[in-house]
């Protein structure tokens, strides 16, 4: 699920729960518009491994969308703007992403 953020200024993190047993070939079902026959960037945090996709085709903004397992079903972390004359979040929002990333653990 990736929604279209209509507030330019302001930045959200989204942790969704798709109820979608985990499996990383499956994640191209949530590929941004453009993109369904890539995979998603995996992407090694502290703790955990985490798939990426950012911003795909059209004129619309898009987060950087981070898919991982818990307890067999997949998550999303999804970091949405600022949008600053780009599709994707600004680098501020780039800058803690990494951070955000290295406090998930499973439990």
């Amino acid at each position: 699920m990736i929604a279209v953020a209509d507030d330019q200024d302001n930045a959200a993190i989204d942790v969704i729960a798709n109820n979608t047993p985990f499996r990383p070939s499956k994640l191209t079902q949530f590929a941004p518009t453009g993109l369904q026959d890539l995979p998603p960037k995996l992407i090694h945090s502290a703790r955990l491994d985490f798939y990426f996709y950012g911003p795909g085709g059209g004129g619309v903004d898009y987060p950087d969308a981070f898919y991982f397992a818990l307890r067999g079903k997949t998550f999303s972390l999804l970091f949405w703007g600022p949008y600053k004359g780009d599709k994707g979040p600004a680098a501020e929002t780039k800058a803690i992403e990494p951070l955000v990333l290295d406090s998930v653990r499973k439990f």
